[in-house]
This record gives C-alpha cells, structure tokens and sequence, in this order.
C-alpha cells in the first residue's frame, strides 16, 4: 500500500505543488488565530490574579475586624502567599498608606489594580508606613492596640500589621 501512495505522488504533478500550498494556508489560519488565543489567556491571567489579589486583602481585612472587634491584647498571625501569573506581575499588594489606613491596595502588570475598604472603623498601621509587600511568601502579625497614631490624633483602637 505505501507503494502505491509513492506511486502515485510520482505520478501526481499536483501532489508537490499541493503541499506547500496547504502549508501555507495552515499557516495563515493560525497565525490569525494566535492573537486571538493570547489575548483570551491573558485576560483570563489578569482575572484570576485580581481575584487573587483580592482575597488576600479580603483575608487580611477580616482578621483586623475580628482582631479589633474582641477589643486591645488580640494577635493573630497569617501567611500570604503571592504569586505572579503567567502573562502578568504582581507590582505590590499594600496593606497600610498614610491616607486611608482602612484601604488595602494592590497592583498588577499593565495598570491593574483595586482596593479593598475595610468596613467599621478598623484602622490599620505599621511602622512601615506603606507596608508594600512583593511576590512571595509573607508572614504577617496583626495585633489590636490602643494609642495614638500622630501627635494630634486622640488615643484609639487599631490593628497594628508587622511584617514577620
């Protein structure tokens, strides 16, 4: 049977013209097809690294509330781990910022980014002020204290976050 398939390809003066023809279409249709096929993956990239994101600061709020709500002397410890994705970088997920020490931020590769608002009156400080965090594994200590965040602020509750 192979025989007669090489018999006819040297018969055949089509089957070699044939060839490179359909090559080339074959290589036409995927390269059509390949940005299309980038962008849905790195869309899909951007997605799941935001809702990464996200849940670590969704994480980090909830133990402050938790912390802050059972009152001054509560500590905890959590571990976040960040990772970048495959089309995109983590930038820096941050956890305190001198304005708006209830709000955890973060961003990605190519201008994404959000927030996180930290619902009631829990504020979070470090001695880090912004405590940027980077890819990799974090050890965080979260405790609730009770003092004075600036020399004009009256003395109050907050969770205070320590890089392990």
């Amino acid at each position: 049977m192979k025989c007669r398939a090489r018999k006819r390809l040297n018969r055949d003066e089509r089957a070699l013209e044939g060839l490179p023809l359909q090559l080339l279409i074959i290589a036409v249709v995927i390269s059509l097809g390949l940005p299309i096929v980038y962008s849905a993956l790195s869309s899909y990239d951007s997605n799941r690294l935001m809702k990464e994101m996200d849940g670590h600061a969704v994480m980090v709020g909830e133990k402050a509330r938790q912390l802050y709500s059972h009152g001054e002397g509560n500590t905890d410890t959590i571990t976040l781990t960040i990772e970048d994705g495959i089309f995109h970088q983590v930038e820096f997920l941050e956890i305190t910022n001198a304005t708006f020490k209830n709000q955890i931020q973060w961003s990605i590769s190519e201008g994404y980014d959000g927030r996180h608002h930290i619902d009631g009156r829990v504020s979070l400080i470090s001695d880090d002020t912004p405590l940027r965090l980077g890819t990799g594994e974090h050890r965080l200590r979260l405790e609730c204290v009770s003092g004075n965040i600036t020399e004009s602020d009256d003395e109050m509750l907050y969770v205070e976050v320590t890089a392990l």
